[in-house]
């Protein structure tokens, strides 16, 4: 099994685009938000400030886009 964090600069010169891929045999969910922190973290420290997340983690996607982070029962959802 195999499972990536890339990042690309195919967007403006202010955004980054962070793409996670890869099957592992784990909680999906929480092993995906964990790696898009990592990812956001080490962007940051790039210093982007913007930033496009790609995922085929479905599970992660509907948590980010349907929980506000403010009101999430998870620490990883409230640190994204």
């Amino acid at each position: 099994m195999q499972h990536e964090t890339r990042f690309g600069n195919s967007l403006p010169s202010n955004w980054v685009h962070l793409s996670t891929d890869g099957a592992i045999k784990t909680d999906s969910v929480t092993t995906f938000a964990g790696d898009i922190l990592d990812g956001l973290v080490l962007l940051q420290g790039h210093g982007y400030q913007w930033v496009t997340i790609q995922s085929d983690c479905l599970e992660v996607v509907l948590v980010l886009q349907d929980t506000p982070s403010a009101t999430s029962s998870s620490a990883l959802i409230k640190c994204i």
